[in-house]
């Protein structure tokens, strides 16, 4: 290994300190037989109360325990880099840390467990990764996860979800789903927001929202969906709806039934042939 040279606006060598955004730490990177930056140890030298970026390092990887001395940090941005697997425990120390950044990398999989430690975050950013597949149990231990951000991903399953049954808000704009099952989110009872346009979604099962009582946006524009079910008797709390640029023929009449209690109401650019009655 030798000691990686450069960082976008600080100049790092080992045991060289370095301040970016008003944050003083000391940051050991390495490059390994086929160049690529690994980061080896990063520790906070000034306030942990701050958020801690490392944003446009070019990073490829981070090896356990980097991050063990950030155990008070509560923001950190890993943004912009080249990440493309998280071993599990990296960010077991950091129970204080409540958002997340790992937007523009090239990550492809993320394994059980692999958020392990954070019992504090709430907010987690995944967005413009490679993302295929999350597993069943990725999110398992993340008991305060209320806002997850998946867009641009290529995603063909949302059934991780059922270990985030606290989860309050869900953008997975721009994947593969195809359908929603109705256990999707049977377990989400606290959801109320949900983006999933631009998804390819096909189908949409008839009770995918039964349990989703208190959801206030759904936006499903840009899709591929050819029918919708009625699902306005389980709308309660809609305040927004929006299922414009579909391919959507047949509308049964009484999904107009609760219009009348909502902001947005957004179902143009479909090629509506029939209302189906009763």
């Amino acid at each position: 290994f030798s000691i990686f040279r450069f960082s976008f606006g600080c100049l790092i060598q080992l045991n060289e300190n370095c301040t970016c955004n008003g944050q003083s730490f000391r940051v050991k990177i390495c490059k390994n037989g086929l160049g690529q930056n690994i980061v080896r140890n990063v520790t906070i030298l000034g306030n942990q109360n701050s958020r801690f970026e490392m944003i446009l390092w070019e990073i490829n990887d981070i090896e356990l325990k980097s991050f063990d001395m950030l155990n008070l940090v509560p923001q950190a941005d890993f943004s912009f880099n080249n990440i493309k697997y998280l071993k599990s425990g990296l960010f077991i120390r950091m129970s204080r840390l409540a958002l997340l950044r790992l937007d523009n990398n090239e990550l492809e999989i993320i394994e059980n467990d692999t958020f392990a430690g954070l019992l504090s975050l709430q907010v987690l950013f995944l967005r413009r990764n490679q993302i295929f597949r999350i597993e069943i149990d990725a999110f398992r231990t993340l008991r305060s996860l209320t806002d997850i951000r998946l867009n641009y991903n290529i995603l063909d399953n949302l059934d991780f979800l059922t270990n985030i049954p606290q989860l309050i808000l869900l953008s997975a704009a721009n994947n593969d789903i195809k359908k929603i099952n109705n256990s999707t989110f049977v377990r989400l009872v606290n959801l109320q927001e949900i983006n999933l346009q631009y998804s390819k979604i096909v189908e949409i099962d008839s009770n995918a929202f039964i349990t989703l009582r208190r959801l206030r946006v759904l936006l499903l524009d840009f899709n591929e969906l050819n029918k919708i079910s009625n699902f306005s008797s389980q709308f309660t709390s809609m305040t927004s709806f929006a299922i414009s640029s579909n391919k959507i023929e047949i509308l049964d009449e009484n999904i107009f039934n609760f219009v009348n209690n909502i902001n947005r109401f957004s179902i143009q650019k479909n090629i509506i042939k029939k209302i189906k009655k009763k």
